[in-house]
């Protein structure tokens, strides 16, 4: 069965994630308060395709579930592409001796010098292309079974299981940002947010018939936990090491909201069409795969330009909000345009090489 709704939530889960990135180039003053709140509210994406991934789970996979055709699926639509992209960046980097802090070899030879870096790099996505979320997201779908197990459960168990897990992430926080392997951490801060999608997918009628016309409420409280981030002076995630203590992740706890209030919200549109999100949401792997390959272009551009004509500076100076929705925009349109072109070009082989 196909969900409209859902084809939407990807396209703005992809947008999300894009606008995050641009973050990282271009920033804006996080001393402004309004402007620390926006950046709170758009930052952490990721929560918003973890929640899809899970209620979809349910959706798609769980009448008919195989564990080895739901891995072969996995691996071929998104472990291929990230092994086929990150590739050549991984070779580059060894071979400029760019292994990173944590990934400098240990001893002599090219195994150690060549290999053992090079798996380190491929097993954590720790690198400038934010691949981060695949050797996570893997590892996430291996546990696919104990996630059959709970939903077999009875409600009160699979609740009682996700609002557990739910309270550890909200203390323990994501992976501090000098981990040289987070995907561990990262696996169990995300998956109460994956079983969150399970649990909303069973029981989505309930969620839509109790929530359906209290959206602007929901919403309110997501924009109120941004504020309140912002207000404590917290900017973007929360990081730190799994047992060293930081209070409560106030990202978590925003971005959950925010993912039932997109799953309300949206199901307004269940019987809408509009080509422009379904063409985004179609390539929204695509656009993960893409989009920082096209923002490092469009970078180089706005740094001639501004080294050509000083002028322009204001205009497209690094925190800038020109510069920043111009990057968003033309990074989103980069992407997209090179996945159609390659579905083109490469009917059957696109999919396994940037996921579209």
């Amino acid at each position: 069965m196909k969900l409209n709704s859902f084809v939407y939530y990807r396209a703005i889960a992809i947008f999300f994630i894009v606008v995050w990135h641009v973050h990282l180039y271009i920033r804006p003053d996080p001393d402004h308060f309004l402007e620390s709140a926006i950046i709170n509210f758009i930052n952490g994406g990721t929560t918003l395709f973890v929640f899809i991934s899970g209620f979809l789970f349910y959706q798609v996979y769980y009448s008919r579930f195989t564990y080895s055709a739901f891995l072969r699926v996995k691996a071929r639509y998104i472990l291929l592409p990230y092994l086929i992209l990150s590739t050549p960046v991984i070779i580059s980097r060894l071979i400029k001796g760019n292994y990173g802090v944590f990934f400098k070899p240990t001893g002599d030879g090219f195994f150690q010098e060549y290999i053992v870096p090079g798996i380190k790099l491929y097993l954590s996505g720790n690198y400038p292309i934010s691949y981060w979320y695949i050797p996570f997201v893997v590892l996430l779908f291996l546990c696919a079974p104990l996630h059959k197990k709970i939903i077999d459960q009875k409600t009160s168990t699979q609740l009682l299981i996700a609002i557990s897990l739910g309270l550890v992430s909200m203390f323990m926080h994501r992976p501090a940002l000098n981990n040289p392997l987070p995907v561990f951490q990262s696996l169990l801060y995300y998956t109460p947010v994956y079983l969150f999608g399970i649990l909303c997918s069973i029981h989505r009628e309930f969620i839509y018939q109790k929530l359906c016309g209290k959206e602007l409420f929901i919403l309110a409280l997501a924009i109120g936990l941004s504020c309140l981030e912002s207000y404590t002076g917290h900017f973007g995630n929360y990081h730190k090491a799994p047992l060293a203590w930081a209070g409560v992740d106030l990202m978590f706890c925003q971005k959950v909201v925010l993912c039932l209030f997109f799953m309300v919200w949206l199901h307004r549109f269940e019987q809408r069409h509009n080509p422009l999100l379904e063409v985004i949401a179609s390539t929204s792997f695509a656009i993960y795969f893409l989009h920082e390959f096209a923002l490092i272009f469009l970078l180089k551009v706005v740094n001639k330009a501004v080294a050509f004509d000083s002028r322009l500076t204001p205009l497209l100076g690094l925190n800038s909000w020109f510069t920043y929705i111009l990057l968003v925009i033309g990074a989103l349109t980069m992407s997209v345009v090179a996945a159609l072109i390659l579905k083109r070009l490469l009917p059957k082989q696109s999919r396994m090489m940037i996921g579209y």
